[in-house]
C-alpha cells in the first residue's frame, strides 16, 4: 500500500474512533463537543455516518472481528431507525439528555470501544474542523 493510501487508512480510522467515542460519552460531555449553534445530536450521528462510510470505504475495516462488525450495524441501525421527519423529538439536546433511544446508543457505542480496545475517555474536542457561523464557549471554531 502507498503512503496516500495509509495515511487516509489511518485518518479514517482515527475519525471514525472518534465519532465513536463522542456516541459513548454522557450527554453533559458530547454537548461539549460541538459548537453551540449546531445540533448536537444531529451533529453526533453526522459524524458517526460520515466516517462510518469512509472508514469502510478505506479499506480500514477489513480485519475486523465478527463482534465489531456486529456492534458497528447495530449502532448503524439504532441511529438510522431514529431518523426521519416523524422522529424529530430525538434531535434535541433534551432528548440527547433523556430519551431511552440516545441510551441505548450510547451504550452501544460503548460496547464498541470495549470491543475494539479503544480509549474510554472523552475524545479531544479540537479534532480541526471548522463551524461556519460561530464559535462555542470554549473557543472551538
Amino acid at each position: 500500500m502507498n503512503k496516500p493510501d495509509q495515511a487516509k487508512r489511518n485518518v479514517a480510522a482515527k475519525r471514525f474512533e472518534w465519532a465513536v467515542r463522542s456516541l459513548a460519552q454522557p450527554a453533559h460531555v458530547q454537548m461539549q463537543l460541538f459548537p453551540n449553534f449546531v445540533c448536537k445530536a444531529d451533529e453526533l450521528a453526522l459524524e458517526f455516518d460520515e466516517w462510518h462510510r469512509t472508514y469502510f470505504a478505506s479499506g480500514a475495516s477489513e480485519n475486523l472481528s465478527p463482534g465489531q462488525m456486529r456492534f458497528i450495524s447495530d449502532l448503524d441501525s439504532q441511529l438510522s431507525s431514529m431518523s426521519g421527519e416523524e422522529n424529530g423529538e430525538l434531535w434535541t439536546d433534551g432528548a440527547l439528555a433523556n430519551r431511552w433511544e440516545w441510551t441505548r446508543v450510547r451504550d452501544t457505542a460503548m460496547a464498541l470501544i470495549n470491543e475494539m480496545e479503544w480509549n474510554t475517555a472523552p475524545p479531544p474536542i479540537d479534532r480541526g474542523d471548522k463551524f461556519v457561523g460561530g464559535e462555542n464557549e470554549s473557543g472551538h471554531v
